[in-house]
């Protein structure tokens, strides 16, 4: 139990370190791919007289998510949502990292030191899906779907399977094709595990699928 706890805050200290140095390397820049359209939505979802009547909001109705939403709610007054989106971008890369870590702790144990394989990532160019650079430029619903998919990993391969189907469940709200991918890669691990002794998970995990993606 010690032994866990150890490498797992071990990791996200050197994840942190790790998005310290790519912020260094790489900055916050603004209004990076869709996060340009993204900042306006969110702009005008906390103040709807801004950009009222802009055509840029017709573009709004092809994303079902509600991450715009939530983050319009919880966002004090206060904060711009600039600087919030420059802080999201801060914690989601340390995040990110963070996973990536603990899941190549998984699929190797026996490396001693998983978290060297962050550095490629560091200094040289990698992409995800849809041609997103790896790690994100910018804060978005990408941006957050590619750290939510990489957690369903993680939990998939702790076999955590109803908190993985939950995430997943969240992550189509946030990023249909992350869940897409992600979801053909779950059912390909767990399907031939499956075992009629073990309907009970089974039902609960299609239950933690079914029911937010129902309420989302």
């Amino acid at each position: 139990m010690f032994t866990r706890y150890f490498f797992s805050l071990r990791s996200l200290l050197f994840s942190a370190l790790a998005c310290a140095a790519w912020l260094w390397w790489h900055g916050l820049p603004l209004a990076v791919g869709n996060q340009g359209l993204q900042l306006v939505f969110l702009e005008h979802l906390r103040s709807p007289e801004l950009y009222a009547g802009d055509a840029v909001l017709q573009a709004f109705d092809s994303y079902s998510t509600w991450m715009f939403h939530v983050l319009a709610w919880m966002l004090p007054a206060s904060v711009e949502s600039a600087e919030a989106l420059q802080l999201l971008q801060v914690l989601n890369t340390t995040f990110l990292f963070w996973m990536l870590c603990l899941l190549a702790r998984v699929l190797a144990p026996e490396m001693r030191w998983p978290e060297l394989l962050l550095l490629p990532l560091l200094f040289l160019p990698h992409q995800a899906l849809a041609e997103t650079p790896l790690p994100p430029p910018a804060f978005s619903h990408t941006a957050l779907g590619l750290s939510m998919a990489v957690l369903v990993l993680n939990l998939l391969f702790r076999d955590r399977w109803v908190w993985a189907a939950f995430v997943l469940a969240l992550l189509v709200n946030v990023h249909l094709l992350s869940a897409a991918t992600v979801g053909a890669l779950a059912a390909y691990w767990v399907l031939p595990q499956l075992h009629p002794r073990e309907w009970k998970r089974i039902l609960l995990a299609a239950a933690a699928l079914i029911l937010p993606s129902l309420l989302l």
